[in-house]
């Protein structure tokens, strides 16, 4: 007899917790044997040390749950394959068996969804692929350089811009000492080497001004959207970056990730490694590994909250390529899938409060993310570009 998803759910919860009769046992046994997908998902959670470690990063969530998401999701099979790794099934196989691995929180109540979805579900949903991104450069003249996205990055010093493996960008000359402006569109990454050798990874939709060459006395660029930073250390020359007109992060060479998108709440600085000092108006912070500062911009009181223990690894999930979800609201995935698919979100009716956990490839297409959360209870209507979330 074929189980139904809270039956598989319950017994999962039980065999994490030594708790089967017999019966039942071979209830899970039968259930993995039926299928390779099954007992792919049933090896993923039988590791019990792995599972008490996982424990420790999830101890606001009950113990059944935890083992449940943290396990299967950091060894899925929807993983996006490495060159370590090949030749391995991406989400693109296995969504017509897994719909979704993730940890559902609503009402204080969690529950791991693991659905089999048909092919024609599937097709419900508009296939769009990841935005065309482009990058480009504007000098300070107006005028505009369009970079090859099949490079890997740029380096800029004294004598000009070249790709970093020393090919020309081309068109136009640049002059020294003047302020550039690196732009990424929607779905499109891209790697600067600045002049004094801080290497800056631009996410989707953000820009960075930066001066040909850095003067004597600080390093100083401006960032709208999101970058991770690698600062060359120089004492003598604090490296700073402006994210508005009153905040700013000052470091002297340490590693960092600043989220400072305009349709975000709140400016967001997290230290990797090193030190950095977060000023907002009159106000300081000075931020340790893996803590991160948070600014909101429209409140006159100039606070800085900060926050311990962050989850680096959904912060770096961009220069991953991957999208983590862990702990995120519907309104903070849709703002992610706007800048990375290039489609605009609305929302008619009361927003839908549920959280989710769990991590796809930014590789994959929008059809893959929606049918994962509308087996989660998401309703939606896509036409064309134009995705609406319902309530529920």
């Amino acid at each position: 007899m074929e189980l139904d998803r809270n039956e598989i759910i319950t017994l999962l919860q039980q065999y994490l917790r030594d708790e089967l009769d017999e019966q039942d046992r071979l209830k899970v046994e039968n259930w993995a044997n039926s299928s390779e997908a099954n007992s792919a998902i049933l090896r993923k959670i039988d590791d019990a040390n792995q599972l008490r470690e996982d424990l420790e990063s999830f101890h606001s969530i009950p113990v059944d749950i935890a083992r449940t998401l943290r396990h299967i999701q950091n060894q899925s099979p929807i993983r996006p394959a490495t060159e370590e790794n090949r030749p391995i099934k991406t989400i693109g196989y296995w969504l017509p068996y897994v719909a979704a691995i993730l940890l559902v929180i609503g009402g204080g109540i969690g529950t791991w969804l693991y659905t089999k979805q048909t092919e024609t579900e599937q097709s419900q949903v508009t296939d769009i692929k990841p935005a065309q991104g482009e990058a480009f450069i504007l000098l300070a003249d107006g005028s505009r350089i369009d970079l090859n996205e099949s490079k890997s990055g740029i380096v800029v010093n004294k004598d000009g811009i070249a790709y970093t493996d020393g090919s020309s960008v081309g068109g136009k000359t640049v002059e020294p000492a003047q302020q550039l402006l690196l732009q990424t569109s929607r779905g499109g990454t891209y790697q600067i080497v600045l002049s004094d050798g801080t290497k800056v990874s631009l996410n989707a939709s953000s820009s960075l001004q930066y001066p040909t060459v850095f003067d004597s006395e600080r390093r100083e660029v401006e960032l709208k959207g999101e970058a991770y930073f690698e600062v060359t250390s120089n004492k003598q020359k604090p490296f700073i970056v402006k994210t508005d007109a009153h905040s700013a992060v000052e470091v002297l060479g340490t590693h960092f990730n600043i989220n400072n998108y305009a349709n975000e709440k709140t400016i967001n600085t997290t230290l990797i490694e090193g030190s950095v000092r977060v000023q907002h108006n009159n106000k300081l912070a000075v931020l340790k590994p893996g803590m991160q500062a948070r600014i909101d911009p429209n409140k006159s009181s100039g606070e800085i909250a900060i926050l311990h223990g962050e989850n680096i690894d959904q912060v770096l999930a961009w220069k991953k390529g991957v999208f983590n979800f862990d702990g995120s609201g519907i309104e903070e995935i849709m703002k992610q899938l706007e800048r990375w698919y290039d489609i605009e979100v609305n929302y008619a009716g009361n927003i839908p409060q549920t959280r989710f956990f769990g991590e796809i490839s930014r590789e994959e297409s929008l059809s893959d993310i929606l049918n994962a959360l509308k087996e989660s209870g998401i309703r939606f209507k896509l036409k064309e570009r134009r995705l609406t979330i319902l309530s529920n």
